[in-house]
């Protein structure tokens, strides 16, 4: 069935449908964040607080970086991950 000018009432009930629409799919198409937390610990002094955790996003590119530094109880967390396959790289001055 075609919208002509003769079903102006016709016309306004499918554009409204596809506008009520819009908003789904466009969420739908968003892309989901991940997050990495945890706790690291050093077997000789305690927790790590002066450690580095880097994560990078490897596949798809670009590489893309993300760091972390611990708290004082060693604990850190890193929002907002794009969908990907990741590298984890950990760094202490201890390890030097």
């Amino acid at each position: 069935m075609a919208l002509t000018s003769r079903s102006p009432r016709l016309a306004h009930s499918a554009v409204a449908l596809v506008l009520s629409a819009l908003p789904s799919l466009l969420s739908a198409q968003q892309p989901r964040f991940g997050t990495l937390q945890g706790t690291i610990l050093d077997a000789i002094g305690g927790h790590a607080a002066a450690a580095t955790v880097e994560l990078s996003r490897v596949q798809p590119e670009p590489v893309v970086t993300f760091a972390a530094h611990p708290d004082a109880k060693g604990g850190y967390r890193i929002d907002s991950l794009p969908p990907g396959e990741y590298v984890l790289h950990l760094s202490t001055p201890l390890l030097d």
